[in-house]
């Protein structure tokens, strides 16, 4: 309950947005993971649905980037090389990686939006981080920005639905 409770407070702080990987524009990821791939999985199953996504091979493992306002809002880590199935040091260094200053807390039960997460972490800068998939296969980073860009989609598709409404 406590956990809840400071999980609240800190989706509510005010204007600390997640940088480091999160938040770099796409020449700078592609800097740092060089060239993106070619992927027809960005087209079949996007992570962030109208956002521009770019996938990297990079040391084994597969990252996809979603970009939104030429920033990367929301980052899915998948280990190429076996053993399959990312080790908790793993997960710790992608949150080192993405932590810019804020420190990562683990939460028990999270719940970001509508989906429910058994094992996640929030950061004092707003992010979240958390397992995704059987047998801990995806390790995924979201921002802030990233259910921003979902819910003015949302209320952009609304807006498009309502105008189709003919005029009986």
């Amino acid at each position: 309950m406590i956990r809840q409770v400071i999980l609240g407070a800190v989706l509510m702080m005010g204007a600390l947005e997640c940088q480091a990987r999160i938040g770099e524009t796409e020449a700078e990821s592609q800097q740092r993971y060089g060239k993106p791939v070619n992927e027809t999985i960005a087209n079949v199953m996007p992570i962030l649905d109208g956002a521009v996504h770019h996938t990297y091979l990079y040391q084994g493992w597969h990252i996809r980037a979603a970009f939104a306002g030429g920033k990367t809002v929301r980052m899915h880590y998948f280990k190429r090389a076996a053993p399959m199935g990312i080790k908790e040091d793993e997960a710790q260094a992608i949150r080192d990686g993405e932590a810019l200053g804020g420190r990562w807390s683990e939460v028990m039960v999270f719940k970001w939006y509508d989906t429910i997460f058994s094992r996640a972490w929030v950061n004092t800068n707003r992010c979240i981080a958390y397992f995704s998939g059987i047998g801990s296969m995806l390790f995924v980073v979201d921002s802030p920005a990233a259910q921003a860009f979902i819910q003015a989609k949302k209320e952009a598709d609304e807006q498009k639905r309502k105008a189709t409404i003919p005029k009986f």
